[in-house]
C-alpha cells in the first residue's frame, strides 16, 4: 500500500470516537490554532491553566527518569473511547517492547478518558488496520479514573484533550505519573512542548481507512521512540 494521504492534527468541533454526529464535545477545546477557547461545551480549566506543565517532572531524577520504576514499568495508552487510538498505540507499542526484549519488563494496556464504550471492541476499522500491518489485539475498551494511576509509571496520551483530562485525573489521584504526548516520543518532533496540538494524533472515528493508516504510521513512528529510551527507564 502506498503512502497514505495526510490528515490534519487540527481537532476540533467534531464527532469523535463513537460519540455521533450530533455531539458537540470538542476534542481541543481551545480552538483551532489553540488560541480561542471553544464555546460548544465547558472546559474544566480555565485559559490560565492550560497547557498544563509536565505533572511528573518534579519527580525525576537528575538523569531525567524515575527515581521508582515499578517492576514491570506500566504503559497507559489513552484516548477519549478506547476503541480507536489507544486501541492501536496498545498493539503497536506491544509489538514492538517484544521485540526490543523487553515484554518481561514492560506492561501495555489503554483506556479511553470517556464511558461511551466500555465493554466494546476496537472499532472495526482499528482492528482492520492492524490486522493488515501484522499486528494482533484482543480488546474491550475500559474507562480510565483516579484509582488507575496508583499502579501507572506512564500515561501516553493522543491529543491535548486528552492530556487536559487525564492531568485532572492524576492531580485527583495524587500519584506520581508521568503524563506524555505520544507523538513526543517521535524522533522527527522532539523539542517541541508538551501538550501542544502538533503533536495531537487525530481522531480518524469518521474518516477512512486512509486516515486509520495515516494514525498507525504516527503511533509506530512514536512508538520506536519511546521504545528505544524504554531500557533506561525500566533499568
Amino acid at each position: 500500500m502506498g503512502d497514505a494521504p495526510a490528515v490534519s492534527n487540527l481537532l476540533v468541533d467534531r464527532p469523535v470516537e463513537g460519540l455521533g454526529t450530533a455531539c458537540s464535545y470538542p476534542v481541543n477545546p481551545w480552538g483551532q490554532h489553540g488560541d480561542t477557547k471553544n464555546s460548544s461545551r465547558g472546559c474544566l480549566h480555565d485559559r490560565n491553566g492550560f497547557p498544563f506543565p509536565s505533572l511528573w517532572i518534579e519527580h525525576f531524577s537528575a538523569s531525567g527518569y524515575s527515581q521508582a520504576v515499578s517492576n514491570p514499568y506500566r504503559i497507559t495508552v489513552i484516548c477519549l473511547g478506547n476503541i480507536c487510538r489507544s486501541p492501536i498505540g496498545e498493539a503497536v507499542l506491544r509489538d514492538r517492547i517484544a521485540t526490543a526484549g523487553l515484554a518481561g519488563e514492560v506492561a501495555v494496556d489503554s483506556a479511553g478518558t470517556g464511558d461511551w464504550h466500555i465493554g466494546q471492541g476496537a472499532n472495526v476499522k482499528s482492528i482492520t488496520t492492524l490486522n493488515e500491518y501484522g499486528y494482533a489485539l484482543d480488546h474491550t475498551a475500559r474507562q480510565i479514573t483516579p484509582s488507575w494511576f496508583a499502579n501507572i509509571d506512564l500515561a501516553l496520551v493522543m491529543d491535548t484533550s486528552n492530556y487536559a483530562d487525564v492531568a485532572a485525573l492524576i492531580q485527583t489521584s495524587g500519584a506520581h505519573v508521568e503524563l506524555r504526548m505520544m507523538r513526543a516520543f517521535d524522533p522527527a518532533l522532539r523539542g517541541i512542548t508538551e501538550p501542544d496540538p502538533a503533536l495531537d494524533v487525530p481522531d480518524p472515528y469518521h474518516g477512512t481507512m486512509e486516515d486509520f493508516v495515516t494514525v498507525l504510521r504516527m503511533i509506530e513512528a512514536a512508538a520506536a521512540g519511546l521504545v528505544s529510551e524504554l531500557p533506561l527507564r525500566v533499568s
